[in-house]
């Protein structure tokens, strides 16, 4: 069986340094209730799947609904913060 050799790479270890906080793609952390925004029809299952994820993950008690809607003759998706 082949051992492995421990390399001597030198990392520097730092205390204190704050966890940054998730950034998504969608801005759902940003709204609140009553806020919405609009999104190309095509995205609407990975906006839906991404606000189900981001709920269980950062928003418990948050709700989110995601419609088709027509804007200036254009069918669209869009994401309202209901809760």
């Amino acid at each position: 069986m082949k051992k492995y050799e421990e390399t001597s790479i030198d990392f520097k270890i730092e205390k204190g340094i704050p966890i940054p906080l998730a950034q998504g793609i969608y801005p759902f952390s940003k709204m609140v209730v009553g806020d919405s925004f609009h999104f190309d029809l095509e995205k609407i299952l990975t906006v839906r799947n991404s606000s189900y994820s981001w709920v269980s993950r950062f928003g418990k008690g948050k709700k989110f609904l995601i419609k088709k809607v027509v804007e200036k003759g254009k069918v669209v998706g869009r994401c309202w913060r209901i809760k």
